[in-house]
């Protein structure tokens, strides 16, 4: 994944993209960072139904970030 640093962006969105940026790599990247969400959705799902653990994935999936 190509991440445009501020530079490359304009003044009024520059400091926020930086941000998520520093987010992002300080998580593990965005793979790691999207199955930490994934996990936080699957735990919410399984709070609130009894399934089987891959029919809350396909649930938590539509929540998840993509990978």
């Amino acid at each position: 994944m190509n991440i445009l640093k501020h530079q490359e962006l304009n003044e009024r969105n520059s400091n926020l993209n930086d941000y998520m940026i520093d987010i992002v790599n300080n998580d593990g990247g965005w793979a790691a960072r999207a199955r930490k969400h994934e996990d936080a959705c699957l735990r919410v799902v399984s709070r609130c139904v009894r399934l089987p653990r891959d029919v809350m994935l396909s649930i938590a999936a539509y929540w998840s970030l993509p990978h």
